[in-house]
């Protein structure tokens, strides 16, 4: 009887780890099945979609229980790609906090902060006038262009908090705006709020 019921485990199990095998490789084959060429493009902007979704750039901070953040001032997300590109999130506050979010592709990983000065507010805003953010379109972007990770910036100029879109025929002049404002997040010191289980 023990040995039935042993042989009927095992030819279940055996059973259910082919399905989960056929399903992998099913897939993966839809997959490979998408290409950089692909006209419909719906497919794979629906993959990436969620990370566009999880970013409210409207967001008002509160007391954080050590000091009142205040308003976000200015965003960098950069999102996913087919290969290796960096995702993660940066918000910095009127207060000068800063948060930062790594989710993969990059050397932080995970939740952290750091302080910006006054006079680093002010040189964001007024590199964001210098590169003409006030002047640029909301969005640039290619639909049918399938593997390209897209980049939000926001900064306030005016008074006003000026997201755009940056994914596909962009100015150049906003990819310089983009590397400076990455150079100067690089050049600060972040503190671990959190880090992901291993």
């Amino acid at each position: 009887m023990k040995v039935t019921l042993l042989i009927i485990t095992s030819l279940f199990l055996l059973f259910g780890s082919c399905k989960n095998k056929h399903k992998i490789a099913q897939a993966e084959a839809e997959m490979e099945s998408l290409s950089t060429e692909n006209a419909d493009s719906t497919i794979v902007n629906d993959a990436f979609s969620d990370l566009e979704d999880d970013f409210d750039f409207s967001e008002t901070a509160t007391d954080s229980g050590v000091f009142e953040m205040g308003e976000v001032v200015t965003v960098l997300e950069r999102g996913a790609c087919f290969g290796r590109c960096p995702i993660y999130k940066v918000k910095i506050y009127s207060s000068g906090y800063a948060s930062y979010e790594g989710v993969n592709f990059v050397d932080q990983i995970g939740l952290y902060q750091s302080q910006f000065s006054e006079k680093e507010l002010a040189d964001i805003a007024l590199k964001g006038i210098e590169f003409g953010l006030d002047t640029m379109a909301l969005s640039y972007d290619q639909p049918r262009v399938t593997d390209l990770p897209t980049t939000y910036i926001g900064t306030t100029i005016n008074g006003e908090l000026k997201t755009i879109k940056m994914r596909y025929g962009y100015p150049e002049s906003l990819r310089h705006y983009r590397n400076f404002l990455e150079e100067l997040i690089k050049s600060k010191t972040w503190t671990t709020i959190t880090v992901p289980n291993e």
